[in-house]
């Protein structure tokens, strides 16, 4: 009887020891995505749990970096600058497409004719490093929004041509545009990294082996493509 109660309160210890963390993320995006499931997987090896905290795309990394959350689940590479208490974990565990979206009616013209045209008015969506880039790269002259949705109204609305967002981002709002057929094209794809606090520095070492050692092995691909495949069949 004493092993019993002994094994009931090694395991009631060894529940409550169980580090948990907390990362922020854009709420738009699936809550269980590629990131997500490589990380979980990452992350059990090394006995720590987490939960996540949705928030507006500019919100979540400012959280992250005041430390008011432990990190932020996944972003392009190179944010540090902006954000100089962030640690970047150098494996990539996810990509992002950003995309074009326009009403089919009006995609007569290739992409680089679309963007081009003087006459097309341009939406981006706020917060995204990644879009600020390509825009200044090109030399588009975007018109911020807020949220993907207002993008897709403000298409039908007649008060731009176009709007630029992740897919991610994106899809679900896309998806309850029943009426309205759009059609996106891929301007640029990019890796995807997850980012610590910098009071977390032991951590991001050691998380930097696990993700080194899956990437190796082909697990982060494999984890991506199962997650892919499980979305489409759910569609």
């Amino acid at each position: 009887m004493k092993w019993l109660l002994c094994l009931v309160l090694w395991s009631q210890i060894s529940h409550s020891s169980t580090v948990t963390l907390t990362f922020s993320y854009p709420y738009q995006a699936p809550n269980h995505n590629q990131s997500v499931m490589v990380l979980r997987y990452a992350y059990e090896q090394l006995e720590i749990d987490f939960e996540l905290t949705g928030l507006p795309v500019a919100r979540a990394l400012q959280m992250a970096n005041q430390g008011e959350t432990d990190g932020e689940l996944s972003r392009i590479t190179g944010l540090t600058d902006m954000y100089p208490n962030l640690i970047q974990i150098p494996v990539a565990i996810n990509q992002v497409n950003i995309n074009l979206y326009r009403q089919s009616s009006d995609s007569q013209l290739t992409v680089q004719q679309w963007l081009t045209a003087r006459s097309k008015r341009l939406g981006c969506l706020k917060g995204i490093v990644a879009i600020a880039q390509y825009a200044t790269k090109h030399g588009l002259r975007c018109h911020d929004i807020e949220e993907p949705l207002n993008g897709l109204n403000m298409i039908l609305a007649g008060n731009i041509d176009g709007f630029i967002s992740p897919q991610i981002l994106t899809k679900s709002s896309l998806d309850a545009q029943t009426d309205t057929v759009f059609s996106a094209d891929t301007l640029t794809q990019l890796p995807m990294y997850h980012y610590l606090h910098k009071k977390h520095q032991d951590l991001a070492i050691r998380l930097t082996e696990v993700l080194t050692k899956m990437q190796q092995s082909g697990s982060i691909e494999q984890l991506m493509r199962e997650t892919q495949a499980s979305a489409d069949n759910v569609q």
